[in-house]
């Protein structure tokens, strides 16, 4: 079975370290893309880690999620699931989709989108713990990157939710907002940063989707 996993935007697989896999999974290793790359360009440099022509399945983790499907497109997947991401441009917040629109990021300063206080609590964070995790993963993220990808995303332009695409949302995720989304499964009480504190609900769903393919 092979599964490759798209983390977190800048993030590593420190993020899935309270999740078992059913097999070993590979995961993809960000690095940063030149200026000018769209999605579409940086998913065929990131092709290069994948050796087959077809996968099992691709996970994506937020700015993961939508790195999995642009990569779907060049490297079919049989199964897709998104963890705290969406599925097409229309799940991202019209707000979002205009500042990005305009490259309003690219006018904050990176040390800010890295260090603003209110971050934790955009992610649903409640514990110090977490909150060690998640500054530690922000300050490891190189900010050239963090700024291109948050552009990036926020021009993506998918209008349609891809095949065999499984989305998993947290029912308070104050990023992704998803008021008017309606997702494979929703996790009741659930942030931004469920992978880690909703562990073993999304393990189970991963799991779940993982031997479908085995039916």
């Amino acid at each position: 079975m092979t599964i490759y996993v798209f983390s977190g935007l800048g993030a590593d697989e420190r993020v899935f370290k309270s999740i078992q896999w059913p097999y070993e999974p590979r995961y993809i290793k960000w690095n940063n893309p030149p200026k000018e790359y769209s999605l579409k360009a940086y998913a065929t440099e990131l092709a290069k880690q994948i050796q087959e022509k077809e996968v099992d399945v691709f996970i994506g983790l937020s700015f993961g999620g939508i790195m999995a499907q642009e990569m779907s497109k060049i490297i079919p997947a049989k199964k897709i699931i998104l963890i705290s991401s969406v599925t097409c441009r229309k799940e991202i917040p019209s707000l979002y989709r205009f500042l990005g629109l305009i490259k309003f990021p690219f006018l904050i300063p990176a040390q800010w989108l890295q260090k603003n206080p209110l971050i934790p609590y955009f992610f649903g964070i409640k514990n110090e713990k977490d909150r060690r995790l998640l500054r530690k993963i922000l300050n490891d993220t190189d900010l050239v990157f963090l700024k291109w990808a948050i552009i990036s995303m926020l021009k993506w332009q998918q209008e349609e939710k891809l095949p065999n695409t499984f989305q998993i949302l947290g029912e308070k995720d104050k990023i992704i907002r998803p008021k008017n989304i309606q997702p494979d499964v929703m996790i009741p009480n659930a942030g931004h940063f469920m992978i880690v504190d909703h562990a073993q609900q999304v393990q189970d769903l991963i799991h779940q989707e993982i031997n479908s393919l085995k039916a």
